[in-house]
């Protein structure tokens, strides 16, 4: 069964996307490449944001949210193939022999949201207790309750509010290299917001901060959407009291840890489990990390784990199999833009997207 369902999916891959989930929607074919992997196979969803259609911002990159209406409909098509289970089920999961796996009825699904956004709690949370759902939130704690943006949310309000600059024009405040090279990208302003951030991923935290501080004093404009963008410790603490959610580690300010020296790691491991114990919202027998832009080497993972993590999640697509590296644990991203139906959600967790 699993030599033809690849096959037949080989075969999709080479026509249109629309053709493709028409024809799986009308065979079922996500129910059925779930049914091959009930006995080994475990899923973590990967969401960021849960917004309302008409707060979505031009600045906001289209893979970082669901409406709640998508999000509501992914859950009634999930819930059909797959138990929904806490994050922290994983853990004696991944250690089944294939013997004892027979007797899950359906694969194991996991939810989990990256960051700790305010729209979690007003727009997700209510719909996940309305069906009695479990899910894993991670937050960078130097975040929490505070009214500080992510530079990549920062840098994509900027760009969205200087369309028309002119890079040969005199410059009153002088312009290094790296923000020429940021101001000079072509095309839409989705295409512009997309490269522009995955440039300055690879630099330091500093010159990230430089870049977007110039750009604002070249523009006279502010570098920051308005509003508070995070969760407060309050909320974290309703949330993890209703039993429902589970609160995890996404550090404490957020770096690319592949870009930080050995002692900048220890820190936001450290920091970050420290605080969370100290605010009494995790439990010490089980918390879990999120890899930041799901950045990590084998040295990172190795400090989580010294850090007294119990798993870790990452950006790798994919289903986990039974015995998999629990500090190595794939997930599928879920956005809005390919997964706004059941069809395509369908299409996406069966690997086809």
């Amino acid at each position: 069964m699993d030599y033809v369902l690849m096959n037949f999916t080989s075969k999709l891959k080479s026509i249109s996307k629309n053709s493709t989930v028409n024809i799986l929607n009308a065979l079922k074919y996500w129910q059925r490449k779930c049914a091959t992997l009930k006995n080994n196979g475990s899923i973590i969803l990967m969401y960021h944001r849960i917004i309302k259609k008409e707060e979505v911002g031009a600045y906001l990159q289209s893979g970082m949210y669901v409406t709640p209406q998508t999000f509501e409909e992914n859950l009634r098509t999930i819930k059909e193939i797959c138990s929904i289970k806490p994050l922290r089920t994983l853990l004696s999961y991944q250690s089944y022999n294939q013997k004892a796996s027979v007797y899950n009825p359906q694969p194991c699904c996991c939810l989990t949201f990256d960051d700790g956004w305010i729209d979690f709690y007003h727009n997700a949370f209510p719909i996940l207790k309305e069906h009695n759902i479990p899910a894993t939130l991670f937050v960078p704690t130097a975040f929490i309750g505070k009214k500080k943006w992510f530079w990549t949310d920062r840098l994509s309000f900027l760009l969205c509010q200087v369309e028309d600059y002119k890079i040969n024009e005199k410059k009153a405040i002088p312009i290094n290299n790296l923000v020429n090279e940021i101001l000079s990208i072509d095309g839409a302003i989705s295409n512009r917001i997309e490269k522009s951030i995955e440039r300055l991923k690879i630099e330091s935290i500093e010159k990230i901060e430089s870049t977007i501080k110039e750009i604002s004093l070249r523009f006279g404009i502010s570098s920051s959407p308005s509003g508070m963008p995070f969760v407060n410790w309050e909320q974290i603490e309703e949330m993890k009291n209703s039993g429902l959610i589970t609160i995890g580690s996404h550090t404490h300010k957020h770096p690319i840890l592949t870009n930080c020296s050995q002692n900048e790691i220890e820190m936001e491991l450290t920091e970050s489990k420290r605080i969370l114990l100290e605010k009494k919202v995790v439990d010490e027998s089980f918390i879990p990390f999120c890899y930041p832009n799901g950045n990590y080497d084998e040295q990172i993972l190795q400090m989580v784990k010294k850090a007294g993590y119990h798993l870790a999640v990452t950006t790798e697509k994919g289903w986990n199999r039974i015995g998999s590296n629990c500090f190595k644990l794939k997930r599928i991203g879920i956005h809005q833009d390919i997964t706004s139906t059941p069809a395509m959600f369908g299409c996406r967790i069966a690997g086809i997207f």
